[in-house]
């Protein structure tokens, strides 16, 4: 979160305006500031924070199952080489039965949509079905 200064028009952290003005508490962080308004997230800020950047991995199977997608994220982890030292596949086989979360940002989770033909906005969309789904 970012907060402008009203006279002069300089945005900063909270944490930097904190470290300005360490009178001012910010126990809440909606307290009214005297000097600063609080800055709006932007879209691409509101969007990262609607996205969950991990889910638990039962999460992960079922919402992959309920979109078709499950046989298909099995083929593309089939699919890697698994030529010593790397091992991709079978790391990937690991990390798909075994990890207690799905990371978006999981090497495995970056290559699902070149394998599957989805775009970026999709595998979010997928999470964020996952993260609702109540197992």
């Amino acid at each position: 979160m970012q907060v402008r200064i009203i006279a002069s028009g300089e945005i900063l952290s909270v944490e930097n305006y904190k470290n300005r003005h360490p009178q001012v508490s910010f126990a809440a962080v909606f307290a009214p500031l005297m000097d600063a308004v609080i800055v709006p997230p932007t879209a691409e800020e509101l969007h990262a924070l609607a996205v969950p950047q991990r889910i638990p991995m039962l999460n992960a199977h079922l919402m992959l199952i309920g979109a078709g997608l499950f046989d298909a994220v099995n083929a593309y982890i089939d699919a890697l080489p698994d030529d010593a030292p790397d091992r991709l596949r079978s790391k990937a086989r690991a990390y798909f039965n075994l990890a207690l979360t799905m990371e978006r940002t999981h090497p495995l989770v970056l290559g699902i949509p070149a394998a599957l033909g989805k775009t970026e906005a999709e595998v979010d969309a997928l999470f964020v079905a996952g993260a609702a789904l109540a197992v």
